[in-house]
């Protein structure tokens, strides 16, 4: 945990402070910026197809799926800075306000649900006013602090006699240093006191040139959130606003926040330390990955709302040659193994909690000859010995006086190059009996790769709820025939 160093209260102190004062690095301008950093185009124009598909949709459905990533944004933001505690579980169950949800955020007491309220309206704020497209201001930032802080009365400041806690004052910039003591028992230099309303006026400044607004919303979130925190304008929360403001251009070209989950934590941390030391690229491409997965998760959950092979010679060299990515064949199957595995028992546990004795479905993986399946271009199946097509079976039955049976089959598939950008596949199989006859899931590869990410496990739910139904709804199809 990290504490503000307050000056007023140590003042022995006061020429170290000085000191950290006058180490204090000005950001960059966005042109210093730019030269020096990238964002994967072909990358970038794939995910803006996907936006624009999303747009062209019923907007209350849109409206929906944009939510779920606002509440989970919401939850994680205060989750990064240890405000509080939470688990994949709980943020998804908020998110996507399954079940008892609202009992599952009464469960963590008072404190922790204002807390949330207030930062889900921050967030909400920011939504406004990108959707107003108007130019961030510091007005804007001030009451975007007080929003996002206004269930926290106090925080915490180093002082000679220990950590204690003071007021937080809410909307207004520093009036004490606030440099960082952090665990290695460095300190952080933040912008001095008399410097922060110049900063924070040429921060707004750079956010209005033609350059920054005619930049890709990665790069402008990026930038955004890095000058940010550089300046560390207010006593506490900056993170959290930093998080918040960088959403108003997500928001505002991909309707989605900027997501960044409570397992994000160590690169995320680990990126704005090499940016502190002057290498950028990291925190551009830590940002870039995060809107990525925030437009993955919205078109996932746009999918739910609407929801009623390589040859010998691959396998020969996989055990020695590495895929344009990084990643073994070898690492990518067993990843596909294991979404698989998770893919059935998340379907298992559904159909356990919505049982009922006139109907049975039973979940198998199969491991099959995939010789008599038509080929996907650009994928393949498991690299065994038998060249195995990998496949979640879904059946369900029925019992007398309406004796039927329905079954959906789920073919997961390989890239068969895996560079950048690539995902592992999880695509129905076209069948004649009722339920979803399209239907597939597209899993990156660093999202699943050395293990399976919140994200990830999110998007698996969201199928197996889909596979459910299909497979009840044949049966339904089958009785009315």
């Amino acid at each position: 945990m990290t504490h503000n160093i307050n000056s007023k209260d140590i003042p022995q102190q006061k020429i170290d402070l000085d000191l950290l004062d006058k180490s204090y690095k000005t950001f960059p301008t966005f042109s210093e910026w730019t030269i020096s950093t990238s964002t994967n185009q072909s990358l970038w124009e794939r995910k803006l197809e996907t936006v624009k598909k999303l747009k062209e949709l019923d907007p209350s459905v849109l409206t929906r799926a944009r939510d779920v990533a606002t509440r989970a944004a919401a939850i994680d933001t205060g989750a990064i800075e240890g405000l509080y505690e939470v688990d994949r579980g709980f943020t998804y169950t908020v998110a996507v306000e399954s079940g008892a949800w609202e009992a599952v955020i009464n469960s963590k007491g008072k404190e922790f649900k204002v807390m949330f309220e207030a930062q889900l309206r921050a967030y909400e704020y920011i939504l406004d006013w990108a959707t107003s497209n108007q130019p961030i201001t510091e007005v804007l930032i001030r009451t975007l602090h007080q929003e996002i802080c206004k269930e926290q009365d106090t925080y915490t400041v180093q002082t000679v006699i220990g950590p204690q806690e003071q007021t937080l004052p809410k909307g207004i910039y520093k009036t004490t240093p606030n440099h960082v003591l952090q665990k290695d028992g460095h300190t952080h230099s933040y912008c001095p006191v008399e410097q922060t309303a110049i900063e924070m006026e040429r921060f707004v400044n750079e956010l209005r040139s033609s350059e920054f607004l005619n930049a890709s919303a990665p790069q402008q979130a990026a930038y955004c959130h890095y000058v940010f925190v550089v300046v560390h304008p207010f006593s506490d929360g900056n993170g959290r606003v930093a998080r918040a403001l960088a959403s108003v251009y997500t928001y505002r070209e991909l309707c989605a926040p900027l997501l960044v989950l409570l397992d994000d934590r160590s690169d995320y941390f680990d990126a704005l330390s090499q940016a502190d030391n002057g290498d950028y690229q990291p925190m551009v491409s830590f940002i870039f990955k995060r809107v990525c997965n925030s437009i993955d998760l919205v078109e996932e959950s746009v999918r739910t709302a609407q929801a009623s092979s390589l040859k010998d010679s691959i396998r020969l060299l996989k055990k020695v040659y590495y895929t344009p990515s990084g990643f073994t064949h070898q690492q990518i199957d067993q990843s596909a193994i294991e979404i698989s595995n998770q893919l059935l028992a998340e379907i298992s546990k559904l159909s356990e909690s919505n049982s009922d004795k006139h109907w049975v479905v039973k979940v198998e993986i199969l491991r099959l000859s995939s010789s008599q399946i038509d080929e996907i271009e650009n994928f393949r199946d498991l690299l065994t010995d038998a060249q195995a097509g990998l496949f979640v079976d879904v059946k369900a039955s029925s019992e007398k006086p309406q004796k039927t049976s329905s079954r959906l089959i789920y073919r997961v598939l390989m890239p068969k190059i895996a560079g950048e950008g690539e995902h592992i596949l999880i695509k129905l199989l076209p069948s004649k009996q009722g339920g979803q006859l399209t239907d597939w899931l597209e899993i990156p590869l660093d999202a699943c790769i050395p293990k399976i990410s919140t994200s990830t496990e999110w998007k698996i739910r969201m199928l197996a709820e889909r596979a459910l139904a299909g497979v009840l709804s044949g049966l339904i199809v089958e009785q009315l025939s």
